[in-house]
């Protein structure tokens, strides 16, 4: 299996859990508490169409370049102000601690292996 394809067999089931995680959380506090369509509700619907796009850009890598762009944008995670539960803060480390493992295979020097 290629590398792109290696880095998606490990990420994309991370990136469902993510995503997976981050929608009950969403469902139950809209249980829990009516919105009038801004602040929690909102924030929700930012935080599903990044995990979103970011699952879509993982099934789509094809190249080592595919890979860093997914994270480049996992990166942006933890700069665009969105506020995770615990759960759900958790399970995003975990996946930004595989993508690290995986970015360091990327730097590993053919020439001179151990």
């Amino acid at each position: 299996m290629e590398f792109a394809g290696q880095a998606r067999s490990q990420l994309l089931p991370l990136i469902v859990r993510v995503r997976e995680l981050a929608a009950a959380d969403a469902a139950a506090q809209r249980s829990a508490v009516a919105t009038d369509g801004s602040g929690p509700a909102e924030a929700d619907r930012a935080l599903e169409a990044f995990f979103a796009n970011v699952l879509h850009q993982a099934q789509a890598m094809q190249a080592e370049e595919d890979v860093l762009a997914l994270f480049f944008e996992l990166s942006a995670s933890a700069f665009l102000g969105f506020e995770y539960t615990p759960k759900v803060a958790r399970a995003i480390d975990e996946l930004l601690a595989t993508a690290e493992q995986i970015a360091f295979t990327m730097t590993a020097s053919e020439h001179n292996p151990h």
